[in-house]
């Protein structure tokens, strides 16, 4: 165990919305922080999206990219070098964060998915389509990364109460029977199953699991 830490301080100006030019910087001010001898590099709030991102956190697309440009970089840690601290916007079960992210020697990326992107679910299109892409970045991202110590998975719940659970509405005339193809077959559970399985994929009892999508929705799509 090492009895001195050696912080480099990346003082940046990150451009908002330049997400991979940002990164690209953070990179390079990484490789100089490895010629110094750093342990770890410390860089400022926002500093992947640049600051303020406003809007653009809302967009699925910018999100996206986050989690595609941080994954690189955590991958790269593995190398040796310095470990990072950085803030980005970071999604957690659908709730937009101003996040610190520790990056070092590789890592582990859950997404929050949904069953609605495995399987058709009714009144959900635009939804649907969402998820649809949060599980094909997580297999690019397993992919891309698995062999430099990067893990992704993906977490698709469904049947759980949340926010956006309670706040449904049928649509106008809406065929009530298509309900069936979204129930569990035994009850609606909290987030908190959805979060104990986070937790699991996030933790080394999953080191070999990659590229996965787990389903915790009491068997609706069984």
């Amino acid at each position: 165990m090492t009895e001195t830490l050696t912080i480099a301080l990346a003082q940046l100006n990150p451009t908002v919305g330049d997400v991979v030019g940002n990164t690209q910087m953070l990179r390079e001010a990484r490789t100089r922080a490895t010629a110094m001898g750093a342990d770890i590099v410390v860089a400022s709030e926002l500093v992947i999206s640049g600051y303020p991102p406003e809007d653009l956190v809302l967009r699925p697309s910018f999100r996206e990219t986050v989690e595609r440009e941080v994954g690189a970089l955590a991958a790269e840690t593995a190398d040796g070098g310095p470990a990072m601290l950085i803030g980005a916007p970071w999604v957690v079960d659908g709730a937009n964060y101003n996040a610190a992210l520790l990056l070092d020697g590789g890592g582990c990326i859950v997404n929050m998915a949904s069953t609605a992107g495995l399987a058709g679910h009714p009144w959900t299109a635009a939804y649907s389509a969402s998820k649809g892409g949060v599980l094909a970045l997580t297999s690019t991202l397993a992919v891309e990364y698995g062999k430099q110590g990067v893990r992704a998975n993906a977490v698709c719940p469904g049947s759980v109460k949340t926010a956006m659970h309670d706040q449904f509405v049928l649509p106008e005339g809406a065929d009530v029977k298509l309900l069936q193809r979204i129930m569990p077959l035994d009850t609606f559970r909290g987030p908190e199953t959805a979060a104990a399985l986070v937790a699991f994929l996030a933790s080394e009892d999953a080191a070999h699991i990659n590229g996965e999508k787990v389903r915790v929705d009491g068997g609706t799509l069984a």
